[in-house]
């Protein structure tokens, strides 16, 4: 057995009657001060501060000295934190980390690739992190000053951080902070005229020259057709390929004529994608700033995060397929004409937006529409879940489609407080159950001329000034809770 070190001991307790003398003393000046109504100094020097609690200190180091233990040392900021026993569980590839004034990246062995000074940009690292492996985790801790895009973003890449340890901030940036494909390398200059009409439901078309595809290929698939000035179109990925025909492996979801210059163009998607874990902070509302703005991705993974104080939008999703949006918080999120947490546009399919919350203020917390550009124009986005969300003090509409819209959209189990308008679908195939709808100036409202079919129940409004609201046909409403009752008549609903 351990013999007590005694004279630690007394040393220790010396040093606390010594600290209590300096505590007492220094009360005893800052009450005399207030009596005497002296000016009290809104800063106090680093030098005086010491001198006060130093005697603290050299406490802790006397018991931790009698306890045999070393007292933590945090001089190293975030150093140690990635300690190997803290990082258990914490599968990466590399990681980017804040150490003092210093960014280092390192592999996951501990070995140090590169060492500079923090604060200048940041971006830099991350870049650079990306570039070094072929796929797996970046792991990143510490506030990261984001001064230039991070326009790396690759297939198989997760960009981690932890939870209240991880800031990227792009305060500083008024553009695009995390562009991919934007300029639309990804869009090949090449287009394949259709031989062949193809109609909804067909799965192959007929090209002169198939030998530049191969199966696994993504594809556009548009003509010239032109609704509200946006062409009509849809990604597809190739099944197989038979001589010139060319088998997708899904059905084709519209008609496309050859008099109308029916044609494909060979998409490159960057796939397999996370971002997991990150505050990002941002310039202000009002503001041009983006944080993502990201074109043809496949399997995209946003959860986790928190994203504030964006203007024009917090993420631009076009041409993608299969993303998932959850568990994540947007706040302020505002350009007077734009400002969008989430938009959908042109040929994205199968979206879902789940369990994340939209507060503060916002324009159109989720959009979805029709796009433009010299590549990748054509398409409107199909099959979006928007499921347990909740939405809170948005100016205009919460959920909003611009025309032209195709859809379908669900809107499930959602809630909506203080927003001018809860949701507002324009010519959308939609699903609008178990929401609710509280303070909102309007509910639901549909819109448009097109064929669309809406299927409206079982949500509950309490505190709206119009709670549904319906200039459009093909609507089926049943079971709603609107504080009065109503009447329905085959595609009218009248209020009593």
């Amino acid at each position: 057995m351990r013999r007590p070190n005694t004279a630690g001991t007394w040393v220790a307790l010396i040093l606390l009657a010594l600290s209590l003398c300096f505590i007492t003393f220094g009360a005893i000046e800052l009450s005399q001060a207030i009596e005497d109504d002296a000016s009290i100094p809104a800063t106090l020097p680093l030098s005086k501060l010491n001198m006060d609690l130093g005697p603290l200190d050299n406490i802790r180091s006397a018991l931790a000295g009698i306890l045999n233990k070393t007292p933590a040392d945090h001089s190293e900021g975030i150093q140690s934190v990635l300690n190997k026993d803290d990082l258990k569980g914490i599968d990466y590839s590399i990681v980017v980390y804040v150490s003092d004034s210093n960014l280092l990246v390192e592999d996951d062995e501990g070995n140090v690739i590169s060492k500079r000074a923090a604060g200048s940009d940041d971006a830099a690292a991350i870049r650079e992190a990306i570039n070094i492996i072929d796929k797996g985790t970046v792991l990143c801790i510490g506030t990261f000053h984001i001064l230039s895009p991070i326009d790396n973003l690759k297939s198989d890449i997760n960009l981690k951080g932890l939870p209240g340890l991880t800031i990227f901030d792009c305060s500083k940036m008024n553009t695009t902070a995390f562009p991919c494909d934007c300029e639309g390398s990804g869009y090949a200059e090449y287009t394949a005229p259709l031989l062949d009409d193809v109609l909804e439901g067909s799965r192959a078309v007929k090209v002169k020259d198939a030998s530049i595809y191969r199966g696994g290929d993504f594809v556009k698939l548009v003509d010239n057709e032109s609704i509200m000035d946006f062409k009509k179109g849809e990604i597809l990925k190739i099944e197989a390929i038979n001589g010139n025909e060319i088998i997708f492996s899904e059905a084709i979801r519209d008609n496309y004529s050859v008099e109308r210059v029916a044609n494909i163009r060979k998409l490159t998607m960057t796939e397999d994608v996370t971002v997991d874990g990150i505050e990002f902070v941002g310039p202000g509302i009002e503001t041009e700033s983006i944080l993502f703005a990201l074109n043809l991705l496949e399997h995209f993974r946003f959860k986790n995060n928190k994203v504030a104080d964006f203007g024009r939008a917090a993420i631009y999703l076009s041409d993608s397929l299969d993303a998932v949006i959850e568990n994540n918080t947007f706040e302020n999120i505002f350009l007077t004409g734009f400002g969008y947490s989430i938009s959908v546009t042109n040929a994205c399919n199968n979206i879902l937006i789940s369990d994340n919350l939209f507060r503060v203020k916002g324009r159109h917390y989720i959009t979805a529409g029709a796009g433009t550009g010299s590549r990748n124009s054509g398409g409107f986005p199909r099959n979006i879940k928007v499921i347990n969300n909740s939405f809170e003090d948005c100016i205009q509409e919460a959920i909003n489609s611009h025309s032209p819209f195709i859809g379908p959209i669900e809107i499930i189990g959602n809630t909506f407080k203080s927003c001018g308008k809860g949701i507002e679908i324009a010519n959308g195939n939609t699903v609008i159950v178990d929401n609710s709808f509280t303070k909102c100036k309007i509910g639901i409202q549909l819109l448009g001329d097109e064929e669309r079919t809406h299927d409206i129940h079982s949500n509950e409004f309490s505190d709206c000034e119009e709670k549904i609201l319906i200039e459009t046909s093909d609507v089926t409403v049943y079971g709603n809770i609107c504080e009065s009752r109503f009447r329905i008549n085959k595609n009218e609903i009248e209020f009593l």
